[in-house]
């Protein structure tokens, strides 16, 4: 169960986060009920100190954003946010893009959302998006630049208020 999941090894927490965001469109409807305590797994999952088992928690978490996006479930995952951000930018770091933009896709589908669950987020995703707009240069893909950018313009369409709120239009601009 979830229990042996949060007291398993790095290589259960790997699979078991794997499994989890490759059945997450077809089961999700199940796991709405458990939606908060398996926000608690991911959020460990996204803190722990192993890498793998991070960008796997990242990756099952993204899934279920994706799935629940425009379900008010969605906000149990808002904790997740924060680490999930910090692993986004480890893998950034690292060059793999692949997860990246899967990660940026699913923040601009919560960007359009109804939900405000990217909304306390916002300060600390924005200037990730810049940052990888200004790298284009640096080596950075120009679908992942690209992609930031129609992020970003998302937030600004979907979110003025919270943008101007948190004083982000010059760090934008």
């Amino acid at each position: 169960g979830l229990g042996a999941l949060a007291q398993g090894d790095e290589k259960q927490q790997i699979l078991c986060f794997d499994l989890l965001s490759q059945v997450s469109d077809t089961a999700a409807t199940f796991f709405e009920s458990l939606l908060p305590q398996m926000s608690a797994l991911l959020l460990q999952g996204c803190l722990s100190g192993d890498s793998k088992v991070a960008e796997k928690a990242m990756e099952a978490t993204t899934s279920l954003i994706r799935f629940f996006i425009d379900k008010p479930a969605v906000m149990h995952l808002q904790p997740v946010l924060p680490p999930m951000l910090e692993v986004l930018k480890t893998v950034l770091a690292n060059g793999d893009e692949e997860h990246a933009i899967k990660v940026l896709e699913v923040f601009t589908e919560a960007a359009e959302s109804k939900q405000p669950l990217v909304n306390d987020a916002i300060p600390h995703i924005v200037p990730i998006l810049v940052k990888l707009m200004q790298s284009a240069t640096e080596g950075t893909s120009d679908e992942l630049v690209q992609l930031a950018g129609a992020t970003l313009i998302t937030f600004i369409e979907a979110r003025p208020k919270l943008i101007a709120k948190q004083g982000l239009v010059v760090p934008i601009l």
